[in-house]
């Protein structure tokens, strides 16, 4: 289990930089975390990331944003935000 910046950083940002969007959606979607899609447009798409509750629904505890820049219909960039009180560390996908 890593914490969302790790799992980011190790696995996430380089598997999803050169894939469809909707096959990243998919990547993305299936972490072991609770997320909210927050925007999908032609050009972006902002997954926001929380803890889950026993029925496996977001909690108000965010642990994180992905954020993917799309060109063409592929995926060009990728970006973390994460809460800046740095709790995100405890939390693990």
């Amino acid at each position: 289990m890593f914490p969302l910046k790790n799992y980011y950083e190790s696995f996430i940002k380089k598997e999803i930089i050169g894939t469809k969007r909707e096959a990243a959606i998919k990547k993305l979607s299936n972490l072991l975390a609770c997320h909210v899609i927050s925007k999908n447009t032609e050009s972006a798409i902002h997954i926001r990331y929380f803890t889950c509750n026993e029925q496996m629904q977001p909690t108000d505890k965010w642990i994180g944003t992905i954020a993917v820049k799309i060109k063409n219909d592929i995926v060009i960039e990728t970006a973390i935000s994460l809460p800046k009180n740095d709790d995100s560390k405890s939390f693990e996908i």
